[in-house]
């Protein structure tokens, strides 16, 4: 099923607006970083829980790789100077940013980065002027449906906010956090129930062998974030599966019975060739065929892991860098992200056009 993501703008607002949720953010944030993430969370960025990139709730910047001396707001202004927030900074310079009181020790002042990282999906008007942050909820539409066009709990479409709700997960269950969230679910915080962000399915009662990715696909499988995070197949599949456990036990026998019957009585098992046929090759021409195929995997290897990198590098998201892309975009069809960044995408970030469809292709 196909819908039209949120934008990203509307998507981090409850970010934007919520200091402690930015700051909550960087639990798992490297220690050894040269930023302190009290001052990446005044400008604004909330860690993304890769490497160490932060992204803007305004403007949707990412920077990452921060070295020895950098200042984050002027880091921040140097790669997004269009940032709404960059902008009214310029033209107020007194402090626009409300400092909550704060437990200083509730984060490590002592943090690292490594290379510089950068992406911008800024919202904007058509005017080119920033956009004000609006406090208000527009009333919703027929083509603007929670849990059908958008989000139906849109403060836990970032994976790494569902996986810090997990505080308190019981830690005998064998489902981990960490896959929950990445299977769209938040923790409740009431004994193994959890909640998928987008079409507010609820499941508990977990048994050992249950894959949190199937479990969704079986109950809720008409979740649209499902369905472009894993594909219909996948979701197709998962119910076609469910249909076949449905299978008479009287059914199963025949089938067993007819296998057994249809089974060769005997197996051979001695498999190596006779002595004549090992005679047969000659030691020489065996070392020849070896030496051969050495030395021209030998030439051959560079041209190989050069092309494997290549290929890699075309399948990486060009938002995370970390997952392959599998979304294409319509109308102007470019294949550029995975299915967890594109859902927060309400533009292309190649050619900036605006994303009126997204479908889930396969490799």
């Amino acid at each position: 099923m196909d819908y039209i993501p949120e934008s990203p703008y509307e998507r981090m607002r409850p970010m934007r607006e919520d200091f402690n949720l930015r700051l909550n953010t960087f639990t798992t944030f490297p220690r050894n970083s040269h930023v302190k993430p009290l001052d990446l969370v005044r400008d604004y960025f909330y860690y993304i829980g890769i490497e160490d990139k932060c992204q803007c709730t305004h403007c949707g910047g990412v920077l990452g790789g921060w070295m020895p001396g950098d200042v984050v707001h002027k880091e921040h202004r140097k790669h997004f100077p269009d940032c709404p927030f960059i902008q009214q900074c310029l033209q107020n310079p007194q402090p626009v940013i409300p400092l909550q009181s704060l437990n200083q020790s509730d984060v490590s002042q002592d943090h690292n980065f490594g290379q510089s990282f950068g992406h911008n999906f800024g919202h904007q008007s058509s005017s080119g002027a920033p956009v004000a942050m609006e406090t208000t909820v527009s009333p919703e539409t027929p083509a603007d449906k929670p849990g059908v066009t958008r989000p139906k709990y849109k403060e836990y479409a970032l994976e790494q906010i569902r996986f810090n709700s997990y505080t308190g997960w019981p830690s005998q269950m064998k489902q981990k956090p960490e896959n929950l969230a990445k299977a769209g679910f938040f923790y409740l915080g009431q004994g193994d129930k959890v909640k998928c962000f987008f079409c507010g399915g609820i499941l508990w009662d977990w048994d050992p062998d249950d894959e949190p990715y199937t479990e969704h696909a079986k109950w809720f499988p008409k979740c649209p974030w499902l369905s472009l995070s894993k594909g219909d197949a996948f979701v197709d599949r998962v119910q076609k599966d469910l249909m076949t456990m449905n299978i008479g036990e009287s059914t199963e026998q025949t089938v067993a019975k007819t296998l057994e019957e249809t089974q060769p009585k005997e197996i051979c098992k001695d498999s190596k060739p006779s002595t004549s046929a090992q005679a047969a090759i000659s030691p020489q021409k065996k070392f020849t065929s070896e030496q051969h195929l050495n030395e021209k995997e030998q030439l051959n290897v560079t041209d190989i892991i050069a092309e494997n990198r290549r290929i890699k590098e075309e399948r990486q998201c060009k938002i995370c860098m970390d997952e392959d892309v599998s979304v294409v975009f319509f109308p102007c069809g470019h294949l550029s992200c995975c299915p967890k960044c594109a859902v927060a995408l309400d533009k292309c970030p190649i050619c900036r056009k605006d994303i009126e469809k997204q479908v889930k292709i396969y490799w």
